[in-house]
């Protein structure tokens, strides 16, 4: 199986491991949402992180995606959709810690990264150069 698919389920499941550090003392599960919009401090903070991973997934998965449909599945897409999962997890540590700096930072390189791999068919001379070292 193509590395790049085995990132694309770890980053689907990014939002369902932050959202249990969110779970934190006073967790009503009859409201989630209510306890969700009360909480302060690094559980507000995990909750938003949580909801982030879902908004940043679809574009990751569907640049991944357009990647390899385009026949482009070779070490640079691994790099880059590896790259990806770690600078998100990054994200994750300074949303958690409130980095804010680092935070936004972290997210512009992500968007970047997914610039990259999105457009890998029009930078990539042809797609059995991606296999060569």
């Amino acid at each position: 199986m193509i590395t790049a698919y085995w990132f694309i389920l770890i980053a689907g499941l990014m939002p369902y491991t932050v959202v249990q550090i969110a779970r934190g003392p006073g967790f009503d599960n009859s409201k989630p949402r209510d306890t969700y919009s009360a909480a302060e401090g690094r559980q507000k903070r995990a909750y938003n992180a949580h909801l982030n991973c879902f908004e940043a997934f679809p574009f990751y998965a569907a640049a991944v995606l357009v990647a390899l449909l385009a026949g482009m599945e070779g070490w640079i897409l691994n790099l880059l959709a590896g790259s990806w999962l770690v600078v998100r997890a990054g994200y994750i540590y300074a949303y958690l810690a409130d980095k804010a700096q680092l935070r936004s930072a972290l997210w512009g390189i992500a968007m970047l990264i997914v610039l990259a791999i999105i457009t890998i068919p029009l930078w990539a001379p042809y797609p059995d150069a991606l296999y060569e070292i």
